[in-house]
């Protein structure tokens, strides 16, 4: 059986309370995966401390990158791919921000149905 992947491009945006801010996605629906393969995150108006990158499921949340310093460009990530199952969503958590500061990530990769998963296992 044939995989149907979709791919996807998702921006989220924010503007910053002091702090910590979450930027997160919607929930996966029941019957899809998700697999997130690029994360972009900027503040555009000043800096953050560190951000971490999270799954969130039903009042649980696993961190799966970080970046404790603003000198590094990307992340701390791990070579296997992201994988979101039906009720998970991702957060980007930025730490330091200022007041009003204008916060974006860009996510990409694709999503598919759970059933084609199976078949292609």
């Amino acid at each position: 059986m044939p995989v149907n992947r979709i791919p996807f491009d998702l921006r989220l945006t924010k503007v910053a309370a002091t702090g910590d801010n979450d930027l997160e996605t919607d929930v996966v629906e029941r019957g899809w995966l998700m697999n997130v393969q690029r994360v972009e995150i900027e503040n555009k108006t000043s800096n953050y401390t560190s951000i971490r990158i999270l799954k969130r499921s039903a009042g649980a949340e696993f961190t799966i990158a970080f970046q404790d310093t603003v000198l590094a460009e990307t992340p701390d990530w791990y070579d296997e791919p992201v994988w979101l199952t039906e009720g998970q969503s991702l957060v980007v958590r930025m730490a330091g921000c200022t007041a009003n500061d204008a916060l974006e990530v860009c996510l990409s990769g694709y999503r598919q149905s759970n059933e084609s998963f199976k078949g292609a296992m």
